[in-house]
């Protein structure tokens, strides 16, 4: 009856609340998945301008130019590399973070509501369980349960 009602409302509400936690959470994968196709698209960047130095640095080296400014140029893009790496670890980082304390957060909720309907069956049971002891085979067994939910069937449109 009415407690079964509302361990369903406390179960829809969960749901509710677990899809909401799983479309955040699907966001969030995307942002992630958009910034790092972003750094992965600057390391390309980087490492194709390193190549092109290091081809003029060979062509040069050839021609007797200044290594040094090669070099030096060479130094500041692997420079940059390494910093857009690093970013790219720690948005990586930040996404497991917030997945796992997401995962933390749907479990902290769903332990109550679990307890509680635990809690709502025994009680429940050892109901059913009490009137089948006080009046053994008078019909209020799990046979007069299945009738009397069988007497109310559904209504179909």
């Amino acid at each position: 009856g009415r407690c079964a009602e509302h361990a369903l409302v406390a179960v829809l509400t969960s749901l509710a609340r677990s899809k909401a936690r799983l479309e955040k959470m699907e966001a969030m994968h995307v942002r992630a998945a958009a910034a790092a196709e972003q750094r992965t698209a600057g390391l390309l960047s980087i490492h194709e301008r390193l190549g092109h130095l290091a081809r003029r640095a060979a062509s040069e080296g050839d021609d007797g130019g200044d290594d040094d400014d090669v070099i030096a140029r060479a130094r500041v893009a692997g420079t940059e590399a390494m910093r857009e790496a690093a970013c790219a670890r720690e948005a990586l980082a930040e996404a497991e973070l917030a997945e796992a304390r997401m995962a933390q957060e749907a479990q902290a909720e769903k332990a109550p509501l679990l307890a509680a309907m635990r809690s709502q069956f025994r009680r429940e049971w050892s109901s059913h369980a009490l009137r089948r002891e006080r009046h053994p085979g008078d019909g209020s067994d799990s046979t007069a349960l299945a009738s009397s939910s069988a007497a109310s069937p559904a209504t179909t449109s």
